[in-house]
C-alpha cells in the first residue's frame, strides 16, 4: 500500500500511527466506546453499535477519511453530527442482536478470517450466556476449520442445518465435516430457528451463523415474526 501511495504521489494516513484510538471499552447495550485522536481532531466518547475491536478500528479509519474530505473541501462539522453518525451505523448480520428476549444473534461468518473474528467477539462479550449455535455454510468452505473455531467457544452446543442454494452445503456433509451428530442436525431451518428458541433458558443466546445467503433469509423471517 505505502508502495502505492509513492507510485500515485499520493498521502497515506496510516492507522496507529497518524490517527489512534484509546480508552476501548464496552459500553451500555454491548456497544463499543473509545476516544479518538488526530492532528485533524481529538474526540473523546466514540459510541458505535457494530460489535468487536475491528469495528472501533473501521470507524476510526471511516472517522480520519471524514475529517480529511472536510479540511480538503472547507466543509464544517459538529462533534454532535460526528458522535451520532458513528452511533447510527448500522450492518444486518454482522454481530447482530436482533431479539433481546429470546436474546438471538446474527453473524455471517462465511469464511475463516470472519469465524475468528466473531469467536473472538463472543468469547469475550458472552461468556455469562448460555449459547447455542445454528450454522449453515457454502460447501466449498473450510468447513473443518471453521467448526473447530465455533466449536472453542467454551459451553456452547453446535447445530447444523441446510437451505436452498445450488452451493450449499447438505446437512449430511456438514455433520461429517464439523464432527456433529445427527441429533444437532435440522433438514429444515426455520423448523431449527423456531425449535431451539423454544429450548432456550433465561440466560440463553442463540447465535445463528455461516452463509450471508443464508443469513439474509433467516434475518427476513425473523424480523416478519411479530415475536421480534
Amino acid at each position: 500500500m505505502r508502495d502505492t501511495a509513492e507510485k500515485q504521489a499520493a498521502p497515506l494516513y496510516a492507522f496507529g500511527m497518524d490517527f489512534s484510538i484509546s480508552n476501548w471499552h464496552e459500553g451500555s447495550d454491548y456497544h463499543e466506546v473509545f476516544d479518538f485522536a488526530s492532528p485533524l481532531g481529538t474526540f473523546e466518547n466514540l459510541e458505535i453499535a457494530l460489535m468487536g475491536g475491528h469495528q472501533v478500528d473501521n470507524a476510526a479509519t471511516a472517522l480520519q477519511t471524514f475529517l480529511l474530505f472536510c479540511k480538503k473541501h472547507a466543509l464544517s462539522y459538529s462533534e454532535t453530527t460526528i458522535k451520532s453518525g458513528l452511533l447510527g451505523t448500522a450492518w444486518p448480520v454482522r454481530m447482530e442482536i436482533v431479539s433481546q428476549e429470546p436474546f438471538v444473534m446474527l453473524d455471517g461468518a462465511h469464511n475463516i478470517p470472519a469465524m475468528e473474528v466473531l469467536t473472538e467477539a463472543v468469547k469475550k462479550k458472552f461468556s455469562d450466556k448460555d449459547i447455542t449455535i445454528l450454522l449453515a455454510a457454502l460447501a466449498d468452505k473450510d468447513l473443518e476449520e471453521m467448526g473447530q473455531l465455533i466449536k472453542s467457544i467454551p459451553g456452547s452446543k453446535l447445530n447444523v442445518t441446510s437451505f436452498d442454494f445450488p452451493r450449499a452445503a447438505s446437512v449430511k456433509e456438514l455433520c461429517e465435516r464439523m464432527g456433529v451428530s445427527e441429533a444437532a442436525a435440522y433438514e429444515d431451518w426455520r423448523f431449527a430457528i423456531d425449535d431451539l428458541k423454544a429450548k432456550q433458558s433465561e440466560e440463553g443466546m442463540l447465535l445463528i451463523t455461516g452463509s450471508l445467503y443464508f443469513l439474509s433469509e433467516v434475518r427476513h423471517y425473523l424480523l416478519k415474526n411479530k415475536e421480534f
